[in-house]
């Protein structure tokens, strides 16, 4: 509870899950510690980082309310900051972003997941489509598996 969005405030889960302050640095840190335990001790080599969670409750404990406006923008720098220093940490794990169907397919995203899951839509017609559309903007290398 300590670490979503808007604190002492009951959300209704979406996906079963909740959002992360990840505009707060404490969060970001405490993130990390616990994802770097878990490649430390596993020895991983590979990590899919789904993101799907709609952020329905775009808050920050950290900054008043004329200021609410500016969470977008820092939530996304506390995602590349952890993202940053986990690639920096762990050079020989490869991440692989996921989220929405390619709604978070963006270069500030592949500049440390190098390749992102299309879509959980694995239907061979289907993903003809998906591939196509998704060919407009990024190389295949950048599609992770197809």
């Amino acid at each position: 509870d300590d670490y979503q969005t808007e604190r002492g405030v009951v959300r209704p889960p979406r996906r079963h899950q909740f959002v992360l302050d990840m505009a707060r640095q404490e969060v970001v840190d405490d993130i990390f510690n616990k994802i770097s335990a878990v490649i430390k001790d596993t020895k991983l080599d590979y990590i899919k980082w789904d993101m799907n969670r709609t952020i329905t409750e775009a808050f920050t404990a950290t900054l008043p309310a004329n200021r609410q406006q500016e969470f977008a923008h820092r939530y996304i720098l506390g995602v590349y900051q952890l993202y940053e220093r986990l690639t920096q940490a762990f050079p020989s794990v490869l991440f692989e972003s996921c989220a929405s169907g390619g709604g978070r397919f963006d270069l500030g995203m592949m500049y440390y997941a190098p390749q992102a899951w299309c879509s959980d839509d694995t239907d061979a017609v289907e993903r003809i489509y998906i591939q196509d559309g998704t060919s407009y903007g990024y190389i295949p290398s950048m599609w992770g598996p197809t």
